[in-house]
């Protein structure tokens, strides 16, 4: 090769190695624009991921809110239907309620009316009852000392007393028929009017065979002898005074009568038999007279088992027999005028708050203090 070729080859080399570099520098470029792009387009791919990720998590988050919100929503609304059906019942009741009080305030108008007219009636009957029963002052024309302690336990009484003046006798009884209230007026008032056409009309005189006589004739009136259903009947206890001879007898039927003579108090058994009830029809009952001298300063008791029967005390029992008799006892050492009220003022401390029983009736009669003359 020649000189001359020589530098022309060396160009060229030199061109091709600067081409050569040329190219390696833009490949280098392009392949540092490329790798930049690839990160690039990595970096985005990542964080598209990443954004993809944590939309999704958003998504996760908002579907479980919405979850959340929906059985919140559900509860609520159940409640709501619950509410709104309690209000309706509530609505249902009130107006259930306001009409049931409207019923109420018309039943309890009809009852207070009722119980006016039934009020009315009794107190009716009170009256027909006390214009059955003797007055006070009818009794004070032949007996100057006596009391009369009367306690209906309801407005009227199936206990009362009767009082009859003949010539020269004076018939009294007490009794206490069977019930209280207005059975027992009812009785009452049928016992008073068949005492006074036996002793008035019919003109029976002792005591045993009137009270065999009422009981027959009340044995007819309330058809016991066939209505086996109809068992009402009375304990009483009746007594004829003869005023000249200040002598009287009595006859008991199941009720005691007590008698105090010379400081002593004596008890008057009764017979076993009442007047009418469920032995009243048997023919053979009889009644037994006991008869007695009036001394000086002489009492008699009549008087119903309202007292003996009533609950009190420190105990809650009854009364009792014993301690009445005690009472009677203890009554002779009090004025007769005060009696009345030493015997009611021993009935209210024993009975204290217990509500009464029975009805209570005593009549006690000073009979040295007779009125012949009248």
């Amino acid at each position: 090769m020649s000189e001359k070729d020589m530098p022309e080859k060396e160009e060229k080399r030199r061109n091709r190695k600067d081409i050569q570099n040329s190219d390696e520098q833009e490949f280098k470029q392009k392949y540092l624009k490329a790798r930049n792009k690839t990160i690039d387009l990595f970096g985005r791919h990542m964080d598209n991921i990443k954004l993809k990720n944590e939309i999704k998590e958003q998504r996760d988050e908002i579907e479980q809110q919405r979850k959340k919100i929906e059985l919140a929503y559900n509860r609520a609304r159940k409640r709501t239907i619950e509410l709104y059906g309690k209000h309706s019942d509530l609505k249902k009741a009130t107006k259930r309620i306001e009409y049931q009080q409207q019923e109420l305030i018309k039943t309890n108008k009809e009852l207070e009316k009722k119980n006016r007219e039934i009020n009315d009636s009794i107190e009716y009957a009170k009256k027909i009852q006390d214009a059955t029963l003797p007055s006070i002052k009818k009794i004070s024309k032949y007996i100057k000392d006596f009391f009369i302690l009367f306690m209906p336990r309801d407005v009227v009484s199936g206990d009362f007393f009767w009082f009859h003046r003949k010539e020269n006798e004076l018939y009294m009884a007490v009794a206490d028929c069977t019930g209280h209230g207005v059975p027992g007026a009812f009785m009452s008032i049928l016992a008073s009017t068949l005492l006074n056409d036996i002793v008035s009309l019919d003109k029976f005189s002792s005591p045993a065979l009137i009270l065999k006589e009422l009981n027959s004739r009340i044995v007819k009136a309330l058809q016991q002898g066939t209505n086996l259903e109809q068992t009402d009947g009375m304990d009483i206890s009746l007594c004829r005074i003869e005023l000249e001879n200040k002598e009287f007898e009595i006859a008991c039927a199941n009720q005691d009568a007590y008698l105090m003579m010379n400081n002593e108090l004596i008890i008057i058994e009764s017979d076993l038999f009442s007047v009418g009830g469920n032995l009243g029809n048997e023919a053979e009952i009889e009644y037994t007279n006991r008869h007695f001298q009036i001394q000086e300063n002489t009492k008699l008791y009549l008087l119903s088992d309202g007292f003996k029967d009533q609950f009190g005390g420190s105990k809650n029992k009854k009364y009792g027999i014993l301690k009445l008799q005690e009472l009677f006892t203890n009554c002779k050492n009090i004025q007769f005028n005060d009696q009345k009220k030493y015997i009611e003022t021993e009935f209210l401390r024993w009975k204290h708050k217990n509500k009464q029983i029975d009805d209570i009736l005593i009549f006690g009669i000073e009979l040295d203090s007779l009125e012949i003359d009248k």
